[in-house]
């Protein structure tokens, strides 16, 4: 497992105590925290646009288990990865057979970050950090829907679901649908504007077609303090309570003697 935290939020403006340098021995590909004696390639947290990340171990822990990091060299870069055993009640290590292991790195977060700056190429990365992967949210609607089924993503961020929903359509020719749902004020910035490239193409990535509707809410029902919002006005209070009351919409909304009256 890389041992460089793969969550964008984490990095060494808020993690000081977790970015420091490992040196590797690129013949053994053996690791240290001291430099010499073979330790000559040092090796930083960084991200691949030079984004100063974090470990996720510290020193001490980095020290102690020191028999358990590992490096490679990756196109050229070296990463500090860790091994990790499964163990026993005995605290002896053993082989259990994993169910389900997604570890492709197709699923990887930073694949999310990549399309999601492809998509809004003028966008500092870190104003929008650790979209999910395309390919990730696809492989799970892929496993776990069948065709026309709704998809609803109540936190929908930058819009990973119906990005990867429209993707999976335009590949098996299916017609499932989503709902996104969004309240920060980037909603139509970045979720909906996200979803409308998609459909129509980006950069050098084909358009997959589709369509969809963008609704925004009115005032909220309540206010922060809990009371009823007055702003949303008497006939939307009195069809909320009349619902909660009989589980039933509110049909005629005022009586003939006094407003004040439900029916």
């Amino acid at each position: 497992m890389e041992l460089r935290n793969t969550h964008r939020e984490f990095s060494k403006l808020n993690r000081p105590n977790l970015f420091y340098p490992f040196y590797v021995n690129t013949e053994t590909c053996s690791v240290s925290l001291v430099k010499g004696n073979g330790f000559t390639e040092e090796v930083l947290p960084l991200w691949p646009d030079r984004f100063e990340g974090c470990w996720t171990w510290g020193k001490d822990l980095s020290e102690k288990d020191n028999h358990l990091l590992i490096a490679q060299n990756v196109r050229g870069n070296w990463k500090i990865y860790r091994k990790s055993y499964s163990t026993s009640s005995k605290g002896e290590n053993v082989s259990k057979k994993l169910f389900t292991i997604w570890q492709d790195s197709k699923f990887f977060t930073e694949k999310g970050q990549s399309t999601f700056g492809q998509i809004f190429p003028g966008l500092n990365k870190n104003d929008f950090p650790q979209p999910k992967s395309v390919d990730l949210i696809a492989e799970i609607i892929k496993t776990c829907t069948k065709d026309n089924d709704f998809i609803l993503d109540s936190f929908s961020g930058s819009g990973t679901t119906g990005h990867s929903l429209l993707k999976l359509n335009s590949q098996d020719k299916n017609n499932r649908k989503f709902i996104l749902i969004e309240m920060m004020d980037y909603a139509d910035s970045i979720t909906a504007e996200r979803v409308k490239r998609v459909i129509k193409g980006y950069n050098t990535t084909e358009g997959t077609g589709g369509s969809f509707d963008f609704y925004e809410l009115g005032e909220p029902l309540f206010t922060e303090d809990g009371n009823l919002n007055e702003i949303i006005g008497v006939e939307k209070i009195r069809s909320y309570i009349f619902y909660t009351e009989t589980q039933k919409p509110l049909l005629q909304t005022a009586h003939k003697d006094t407003k004040y009256f439900f029916k």
